[in-house]
């Protein structure tokens, strides 16, 4: 029978160039490993980090060192908080979308005052993916002006 170390890296293709383990399996959306564990669906660089680092503490995330999310390399992953994330990423220039400015917010809240909302009172199903898509930032950022979390300064 073969160990969960064993099934795990048989997922996995080392990059000699860049050191990083690439989980050849499943990815999500945003290009991290999943992997099946404890009868869960989780991510494969928390499992990796688990089977070789042991447990991850409570309220911590895993951080890649490499920016490369399919990477499990133990090597590449340490502990840390979702600020420490936030940190480490705009430090790096990795934000990937653009920052918004006024105007384009003032267009963003005009569309989402004109859009029919469904019978949940939510948007209209794709309505927020269109907009991340249209002004080149995540669907987060697209949540956090509806709900008044970001830019509620502006009408």
């Amino acid at each position: 029978m073969q160990s969960t170390l064993d099934r795990f890296m048989s997922k996995v293709k080392v990059d000699e160039s860049t050191g990083c383990w690439e989980w050849q399996r499943y990815k999500n959306i945003h290009g991290y490993g999943m992997t099946k564990h404890n009868n869960k669906t989780v991510m494969s660089h928390r499992v990796s980090y688990e089977i070789h680092k042991g447990g991850i503490p409570k309220g911590l995330i895993i951080l890649h060192a490499c920016d490369n999310p399919s990477c499990v390399n133990p090597d590449h992953l340490t502990t840390g908080t979702r600020s420490d994330n936030m940190i480490d990423m705009v430090n790096k220039q990795r934000q990937g979308n653009q920052t918004l400015d006024i105007e384009s917010v003032k267009i963003i809240k005009g569309f989402l005052a004109r859009r029919s909302l469904s019978k949940t009172g939510r948007m209209e199903y794709g309505a927020s993916r269109f907009i991340a898509n249209w002004f080149g930032v995540s669907r987060e950022t697209i949540t956090q002006i509806i709900s008044g979390r970001s830019w509620s300064h502006i009408n």
